[in-house]
Order: structure tokens, then C-alpha cells, then sequence
């Protein structure tokens, strides 16, 4: 077991499965908790609602439990039928459009998503509700250890926009979700 500070933040590397087991699996309610993800959580107001964010206790097992009636592999059961009908599109659009295999691969797991979130299906490779869907895909780049400055110094978290922008673009961007989720409410209630 070694410890590297990265900034003010100790990193614990375990080297040994043995210890590993018995410090995150036998004494989880202790050593498990995630680090503070400050570009992705706290910068973003995600640190209390977001699963990826959540420190290790109550809340997180809440979270965790409704995660997995949602995608777990029970639940998951249920999706076969769509989810054939979805490869089936891939297949049909990856050999009408071979060159434009990525968009056809993007919109098949976008689609297969959204059915399970909100129960619509996107059609077009080139959907509003896709494109967002992918942009916060991408946002994980964020999360990335070492990347931002304002990792190793937190009270740029609270800088001005002319100082320091990136706290300003992130909460910006983070005020998208709300209006992705009532895009799709919307679509839905026209569907209806």
C-alpha cells in the first residue's frame, strides 16, 4: 500500500488484491467513498444527485437501488424487444450509409437510452435530442484527474467569469439539462 498526494489530496494505491479485498469489500462502509469531483460535481451542483458523485452511504445506496431497477439485469429483460428492433435499424442504416457509420452507431445508443429514460425513440441520425444526449456523453472528459487547474486549487471554483471561466461555462452548460429533460417531456406529451 503506498500513498501519493496529488495537491493537498492523498491517493492511496493499493498493490495487492488481498488488501484491496479486504479494505473495499469487508470494510466498505469506510474505505469506499469517492473523491470530491470538483469540475463535475461541485461546479456543477451534481455532488448531491448524481450517482457518480454521491460519497458512499444512505443516499448512495438510495440512489443505487433505483439505478439498478431501472438497468439492472432484471430490468434489462424487459428491453430485448426494443433493443432487437434498434439493432435492426443499426444494421439497416450502417448498409444504406456505410460512410456515416458513427452518426448510425450514436443514434442507435442515444435511441436505446432514451427508450429506457422516457420511452421515445429518436429516428433521425441527426436529432436535437440526440445531439445534446451525446454533448453531456462527452462531458465525462471532465472528469479526467489532473486536467483543470482548478482541481489542485478549489477556490477557483467561486472565481469570476474574467478570471477564471471555466466555473462559469460549467454551470452554464449544467442549466442545459434541465431543458434537454423538458425537450423530451415535451415530445412525449405530443406523442400521447
Amino acid at each position: 500500500m503506498m500513498t501519493l498526494w496529488i495537491g493537498h489530496s492523498p491517493r492511496i494505491i493499493l498493490s495487492d488484491t488481498w488488501v484491496a479485498s479486504d479494505l473495499l469489500e469487508k470494510r466498505s462502509d469506510i474505505f469506499s467513498s469517492r473523491p470530491r469531483f470538483l469540475v463535475m460535481g461541485d461546479a456543477i451542483n451534481a455532488s448531491e444527485t448524481s450517482l457518480t458523485n454521491l460519497e458512499y452511504g444512505d443516499r448512495w445506496r438510495l440512489h443505487r437501488r433505483l439505478m439498478h431497477t431501472v438497468v439492472g439485469s432484471q430490468a434489462v429483460r424487459n428491453c430485448r424487444d426494443f433493443q432487437a428492433a434498434e439493432s435492426a435499424l443499426l444494421i439497416r442504416d450502417l448498409f444504406l450509409d456505410p460512410n456515416d457509420f458513427e452518426l448510425s452507431i450514436e443514434r442507435y445508443l442515444v435511441s436505446v437510452a432514451s427508450i429506457i429514460g422516457w420511452g421515445r425513440r429518436i429516428y433521425r441520425k441527426n436529432n436535437y435530442v440526440a445531439q445534446l444526449a451525446l454533448a453531456f456523453m462527452e462531458a465525462v472528459d471532465y472528469a479526467i484527474p489532473g486536467v483543470f487547474i482548478m482541481k489542485a486549487i478549489p477556490l477557483l471554483l467561486h472565481a469570476v467569469a474574467w478570471l477564471y471561466e471555466l466555473p462559469s461555462k460549467l454551470r452554464s452548460g449544467s442549466a442545459t439539462m434541465p431543458r434537454y429533460s423538458h425537450l423530451v417531456a415535451l415530445v412525449k406529451a405530443t406523442l400521447r
